[in-house]
């Protein structure tokens, strides 16, 4: 069983199943992109037993990051990133898990959620190990990695021993899903 976890597009009859089902083990943070308990979530799952919640919470990938439901004008949904702040129980040292889902209606819209990600990322702790996963929707590797590149993430298919992306989509070749982890842990400058 993963320490964390993150996923995306889950309803909230999966996420009161989630709960009922995961809760002895697991906790999260998160709420759906519509605000509270509406919409799609992208929740960050932790282990109780191995950590404690320092801080966490959910974003909005739009010019108002702070406001429920808020989405760029062109945007078909609203976006959002879900981030946890977890203490380990064992040692007292922190970790990040951050995790979302851009949209789909081209890369133009892309670049400004995720843009709108960076911001968000440079202003929380990345002094401490950590990592953002998520559903992307972004077959450009190279120009996606180098946007998140400036916040000190490595793609973390650029680091395995295998050092290539797999396809990510259901009878595709894309590659839409990705881990990127904090470069200072990596060796990767």
């Amino acid at each position: 069983m993963p320490d964390t976890f993150g996923l995306q597009e889950a309803t909230p009859t999966w996420m009161n199943y989630l709960k009922a089902n995961l809760g002895d083990v697991y906790d999260y943070v998160g709420e759906g992109r519509n605000g509270g308990n509406n919409g799609e979530y992208n929740p960050v799952f932790y282990k109780k037993d191995r950590f404690t919640l320092v801080e966490g919470g959910t974003k909005w990938l739009s010019p108002t990051p702070s406001q429920p439901n808020s989405s760029f004008p062109d945007a078909s949904l609203p976006r959002i990133m879900t981030y946890a702040v977890l203490r380990d129980n064992a040692n007292g040292e922190q970790i990040m898990h951050v995790n979302t889902h851009l949209g789909i209606e081209g890369d133009d819209m892309r670049e400004k959620q995720i843009n709108v990600l960076v911001a968000l990322l440079k202003e929380m702790p990345t002094d401490i190990p950590f990592i953002v996963t998520g559903d992307y929707n972004w077959s450009n590797t190279d120009t996606l990695s180098r946007i998140m590149e400036t916040v000190g993430c490595v793609n973390s298919a650029e680091v395995t021993a295998e050092g290539e992306n797999l396809p990510t989509f259901p009878g595709s070749s894309q590659v839409i899903d990705y881990l990127y982890i904090s470069s200072a842990d990596t060796g990767v400058a």
